[in-house]
């Protein structure tokens, strides 16, 4: 799992389907655990955090 992907998910509104195939993975359900995995968080709340502190 590359930082690039998280950054992707911080900052574009790209769907997460499209970063998972884009890194490799088949679908979001794998993409998802190896992610939590990895950050300890899963994408959604990873997107919607950095979405909310844009807000403030």
């Amino acid at each position: 799992m590359a930082v690039s992907e998280r950054q992707i998910l911080m900052t574009s509104k790209k769907p997460i389907i499209e970063v998972a195939l884009d890194d490799g993975f088949v679908n979001t359900w794998h993409f998802t655990k190896e992610f939590r995995r990895a950050y300890g968080r899963t994408p959604a709340e990873v997107r919607d955090s950095a979405a909310s502190e844009r807000k403030v």
